[in-house]
């Protein structure tokens, strides 16, 4: 094996890949690397990426269904690795710390302590959440839309150029009720 630490490893039992995340020295740097092992024993490896740094802020995710595998590397990007090919999702506006799929979602949570939501299969953000010290909390829509909960309004404000207004407020929020919807999100 010729990475010198691993901490992050996801197994796909439909392929028989392990998928590992860890650091190895190039040279007289460390990089970020993520290996598909496979054979028996995981001794064949293949690096898929890597990445000039030690980014312990690194994060797998395995979707099972699609055997698609999820990975950041301590920034703002996250990436799929599917059939050997691999795209860049749409980019976080926080640094990411963790991600999380299931059902065609992906989840984030950011060195803000938000968490922002990806359609995989657009690889579109779906929306941002916000929670606050006081518990409110917002939900931010990709277009723009906003529901909120307690406080959740002070915490925000909304420009259309280069004004801001409360009465804006009500021209994207959300009409939202989760027993009778007025609009998806």
């Amino acid at each position: 094996d010729s990475a010198d630490v691993i901490f992050s490893m996801k197994y796909d039992p439909g392929k028989k890949v392990l998928y590992t995340l860890g650091f190895e020295k190039k040279s007289d740097d460390y990089w970020t690397v993520i290996k598909k092992r496979t054979g028996n024993l995981f001794k064949n490896e293949t690096t898929i990426y890597s990445e000039k740094g030690d980014s312990i802020n690194s994060s797998l995710a395995l979707d099972e269904t699609s055997h698609a595998l999820y990975f950041s590397l301590g920034s703002n990007t996250i990436y799929a690795y599917q059939d050997d090919a691999i795209k860049r999702l749409e980019k976080s506006p926080q640094l990411i710390r963790k991600i999380v799929v299931t059902n065609s979602k992906l989840f984030s949570l950011n060195s803000d302590s938000s968490i922002t939501v990806w359609d995989v299969g657009k690889a579109d953000v779906i929306f941002h959440f916000f929670l606050f010290e006081d518990l409110s909390w917002i939900l931010l829509t990709d277009t723009g839309n906003f529901f909120t909960q307690g406080k959740g309004d002070d915490y925000l404000n909304i420009f259309e150029g280069n004004k801001t207004d409360s009465s804006l407020q009500e021209k994207y929020r959300l009409k939202f009720n989760l027993f009778n919807r007025e609009k998806d999100f």
